[in-house]
């Protein structure tokens, strides 16, 4: 499914690599990358392997962006990799609080009701 949406999308998929959870060596990932021509990195990583990779990407100048789901998205990242590191990360995070005012809960509440509030 992932293969034919980025197809519908016009994104080239360069290829898969394999990284372990803890990373000893975060150049090598991502100089593969880099050989298979890739802009982005697509990720599903925790924060424990992305502050490295990030870190890495950062100091040695390899330019990767990378998004993330929301095992990746994590206020930890930001020590692991550093602050100017972790700006070439973008996420989604599928968490939200019930008592903000946004725009999404108002979604979630104007569908699902007041008692949304109730059971979380």
């Amino acid at each position: 499914e992932s293969k034919a949406y980025m197809k519908e999308k016009k994104v080239e998929f360069a290829g898969e690599i394999d990284i372990p959870f803890a990373i000893i060596d975060p150049t090598t990932p991502l100089t593969k990358a880099k050989q298979l021509g890739a802009d982005w990195a697509f990720t599903a990583a925790l924060f424990a392997t992305l502050g490295p990779l990030l870190k890495e990407n950062h100091e040695k100048g390899f330019g990767l962006k990378f998004a993330a789901n929301s095992f990746g998205v994590d206020p930890a990242v930001i020590p692991r990799a550093g602050a100017e590191a972790a700006e070439a990360l973008y996420g989604t995070f599928a968490f939200y609080f019930l008592h903000e005012n946004t725009e999404g809960m108002g979604l979630v509440k104007k569908k699902y009701g007041i008692w949304v509030t109730k059971i979380f």
